[in-house]
């Protein structure tokens, strides 16, 4: 596996979402109702960094900074790529 890991490019800001989406309504079973978690991913996150990790190309994982606080807002790791270091 190869890994890259690299600030968002503005065409990858829709599979960001996605991956976003997908992983919280996997990781946050005990909510009754998610509203559309890719529109929050994007109305949330127009203020931080978006980095973005890739394995061999493909989007494994995601990390919001907020710069004026020094703040990892968010990192969001796709459930297959648990245990693979790509949260580390």
């Amino acid at each position: 596996m190869t890994l890259v890991i690299r600030r968002m490019e503005l065409m990858e800001l829709p599979a960001c979402a996605e991956l976003y989406d997908r992983v919280v309504r996997r990781t946050f079973t005990w909510f009754d109702h998610l509203d559309d978690q890719a529109e929050k991913f994007r109305s949330e996150t127009t203020r931080e960094e978006i980095y973005v990790a890739l394995s061999d190309g493909r989007l494994v994982g995601l990390a919001g900074f907020y710069r004026p606080d020094s703040f990892l807002h968010s990192l969001y790791v796709d459930y297959a790529e648990h245990g693979r270091g790509v949260g580390l």
